[in-house]
């Protein structure tokens, strides 16, 4: 029974319900449910596949980190990439803008298997050269994305329920 109040909980007519009325006569106390509400499958799976792509991500930079620079320069073309442990700071950045002018180029691409510091994002957004910064962290995800590095083990299909069968059903119930 708990789940059912905790499920319906959800809703403001039943919230509403619950409380008692003014007089108090013949109102029927039902115990609060826990705070915590259970997701929906829906929910869970999203969750799930969630921390598997966290998961996977990190094991995929972990193994770009442990290439070496040259084999991590073949993964991009056209751009500055860095397998580096540390944060990468504006010195770097302002090389690479100075570069891209170098070769009158109007956007560059720096990729680092690490992050940047605070300061490098905001040179780079305040440069006349548009220079897009890709973390490790977004380097993985896009990795996954263009499954580069990664297999797929198992796929899942989430079905939803078909409005249009309720609705021909509603028809056949009116007798249409």
């Amino acid at each position: 029974m708990g789940h059912w109040i905790g499920f319906l909980s959800r809703f403001s007519e039943f919230q509403a319900f619950r409380q008692p009325s003014g007089s108090g006569e013949g109102v029927v106390t039902v115990p609060s449910p826990a705070a915590v509400v259970e997701p929906t499958p829906d929910e869970q799976i999203r969750a799930g596949y969630k921390r598997l792509r966290e998961s996977l991500g990190g094991q995929l930079l972990e193994r770009v980190k442990a290439v070496s620079p040259a084999s991590f320069e073949r993964l991009v073309i056209y751009v500055q990439a860095k397998r580096w442990q540390s944060t990468v700071g504006r010195p770097e950045i302002q090389r690479f803008a100075c570069a891209l002018l170098g070769q009158r180029a109007r956007k560059g691409i720096f990729i680092t298997t690490s992050g940047f510091s605070a300061d490098a994002i905001a040179y780079a957004a305040n440069q006349q050269v548009s220079i897009v910064l890709i973390d490790g962290r977004t380097l993985a995800e896009l990795m996954m994305d263009a499954q580069i590095g990664v297999s797929t083990s198992e796929q899942i299909r989430v079905l939803k329920q078909d409005e249009d069968i309720s609705r021909r059903w509603k028809r056949a119930d009116d007798g249409a």
